[in-house]
Protein backbone atom coordinates (compact mmCIF):
# COMPACT_ATOMS: atom_id res chain seq x y z
CA UNK A 1 0.00 0.00 0.00
CA UNK A 2 3.02 2.83 0.95
CA UNK A 3 3.87 1.95 -2.78
CA UNK A 4 1.03 2.60 -4.18
CA UNK A 5 0.90 6.02 -1.99
CA UNK A 6 4.36 7.19 -3.61
CA UNK A 7 3.88 6.14 -6.87
CA UNK A 8 0.47 8.54 -6.52
CA UNK A 9 2.52 11.09 -5.85
CA UNK A 10 5.14 10.96 -8.00
CA UNK A 11 3.08 10.80 -10.57
CA UNK A 12 1.17 14.16 -9.23
CA UNK A 13 3.85 15.59 -8.68
CA UNK A 14 5.60 15.01 -12.46
CA UNK A 15 2.03 16.10 -13.94
CA UNK A 16 2.50 19.11 -11.93
CA UNK A 17 5.78 19.93 -12.82
CA UNK A 18 5.03 19.34 -16.51
CA UNK A 19 2.14 21.71 -15.82
CA UNK A 20 4.31 24.74 -14.86
CA UNK A 21 6.55 24.24 -18.16
CA UNK A 22 4.36 23.80 -20.70
CA UNK A 23 0.47 24.82 -19.47
CA UNK A 24 0.65 27.71 -17.80
CA UNK A 25 2.63 29.84 -20.19
CA UNK A 26 4.92 29.71 -23.42
CA UNK A 27 7.84 30.43 -22.01
CA UNK A 28 8.07 33.04 -25.34
CA UNK A 29 9.35 36.48 -24.87
CA UNK A 30 7.03 39.23 -25.73
CA UNK A 31 8.21 41.28 -28.05
CA UNK A 32 4.87 42.91 -28.88
CA UNK A 33 4.69 45.16 -25.90
CA UNK A 34 6.93 48.50 -26.76
CA UNK A 35 10.46 49.21 -25.22
CA UNK A 36 10.68 52.96 -23.34
CA UNK A 37 13.99 54.67 -24.94
CA UNK A 38 15.24 57.77 -23.30
CA UNK A 39 16.42 59.79 -26.11
CA UNK A 40 16.60 63.27 -27.30
CA UNK A 41 15.12 64.78 -30.34
CA UNK A 42 17.70 66.93 -33.05
CA UNK A 43 14.47 68.55 -34.69
CA UNK A 44 13.02 70.38 -31.23
CA UNK A 45 16.11 69.82 -28.62
CA UNK A 46 13.97 68.36 -25.76
CA UNK A 47 15.23 64.99 -23.77
CA UNK A 48 12.33 62.72 -23.83
CA UNK A 49 11.10 59.26 -23.49
CA UNK A 50 9.89 57.76 -26.65
CA UNK A 51 7.39 54.59 -26.59
CA UNK A 52 8.64 52.30 -29.33
CA UNK A 53 8.17 48.95 -30.69
CA UNK A 54 10.69 46.33 -30.10
CA UNK A 55 12.79 45.90 -33.16
CA UNK A 56 12.38 49.89 -34.31
CA UNK A 57 15.27 51.56 -35.74
CA UNK A 58 16.35 55.22 -35.02
CA UNK A 59 15.27 57.98 -35.17
CA UNK A 60 12.08 57.57 -33.58
CA UNK A 61 9.06 60.34 -33.54
CA UNK A 62 9.19 62.45 -30.90
CA UNK A 63 6.17 63.43 -29.39
CA UNK A 64 6.83 66.86 -28.99
CA UNK A 65 6.80 68.11 -32.40
CA UNK A 66 5.51 64.77 -34.41
CA UNK A 67 8.63 64.44 -36.33
CA UNK A 68 10.95 60.81 -36.73
CA UNK A 69 14.01 63.02 -34.96
CA UNK A 70 14.57 61.70 -31.80
CA UNK A 71 17.64 59.56 -31.44
CA UNK A 72 18.78 57.93 -28.48
CA UNK A 73 21.39 58.67 -26.11
CA UNK A 74 24.65 56.97 -25.81
CA UNK A 75 27.36 56.72 -22.87
CA UNK A 76 30.83 57.11 -23.49
CA UNK A 77 32.86 54.47 -20.41
CA UNK A 78 36.20 56.93 -21.02
CA UNK A 79 35.30 60.15 -20.75
CA UNK A 80 31.75 60.03 -18.99
CA UNK A 81 29.80 61.63 -21.53
CA UNK A 82 26.44 61.52 -23.00
CA UNK A 83 26.31 61.80 -26.88
CA UNK A 84 24.13 60.64 -29.78
CA UNK A 85 26.40 59.33 -32.94
CA UNK A 86 26.75 61.07 -36.64
CA UNK A 87 23.90 60.19 -38.52
CA UNK A 88 24.26 59.51 -42.18
CA UNK A 89 21.61 59.11 -44.33
CA UNK A 90 20.82 55.91 -46.60
CA UNK A 91 20.07 54.90 -50.21
CA UNK A 92 16.39 55.26 -49.17
CA UNK A 93 16.47 58.92 -47.93
CA UNK A 94 16.16 57.64 -43.76
CA UNK A 95 18.60 58.87 -41.53
CA UNK A 96 20.59 56.62 -39.29
CA UNK A 97 23.23 56.36 -36.74
CA UNK A 98 26.72 55.33 -38.32
CA UNK A 99 27.61 51.69 -38.32
CA UNK A 100 29.85 51.68 -35.21
CA UNK A 101 29.41 54.43 -33.28
CA UNK A 102 32.10 56.37 -31.28
CA UNK A 103 32.03 59.18 -29.06
CA UNK A 104 31.63 62.65 -30.45
CA UNK A 105 33.53 64.09 -27.49
CA UNK A 106 36.72 61.98 -27.32
CA UNK A 107 36.42 59.83 -29.90
CA UNK A 108 36.40 56.55 -28.52
CA UNK A 109 34.66 53.40 -29.15
CA UNK A 110 34.65 52.02 -25.72
CA UNK A 111 30.94 52.99 -25.57
CA UNK A 112 26.86 51.79 -25.02
CA UNK A 113 23.31 52.99 -25.19
CA UNK A 114 22.96 55.30 -22.23
CA UNK A 115 20.21 53.36 -19.58
CA UNK A 116 20.05 55.80 -16.80
CA UNK A 117 18.54 52.95 -14.58
CA UNK A 118 21.67 50.95 -15.25
CA UNK A 119 23.33 52.57 -11.92
CA UNK A 120 26.86 52.22 -13.66
CA UNK A 121 26.46 54.75 -16.20
CA UNK A 122 26.60 58.82 -14.12
CA UNK A 123 26.92 61.04 -17.43
CA UNK A 124 29.85 64.28 -16.73
CA UNK A 125 28.02 66.19 -19.92
CA UNK A 126 26.64 66.01 -23.10
CA UNK A 127 28.26 66.46 -26.18
CA UNK A 128 26.95 68.45 -29.33
CA UNK A 129 23.88 66.89 -30.98
CA UNK A 130 24.86 66.01 -34.59
CA UNK A 131 22.98 68.30 -37.25
CA UNK A 132 20.07 66.20 -39.39
CA UNK A 133 21.84 64.87 -42.54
Amino acid sequence: MKNYILVGVAILLLAFAAWRLTGRRSGKLNLSRPVLQPAVCLNCQQEIDVERPFGEAPPYKCPACDQRTACPWWYCYDCHWRFVPELRKTEDGRVRPEGNPVCTHCGCANVSEWYPASGTQTPMGDAPLPHLP
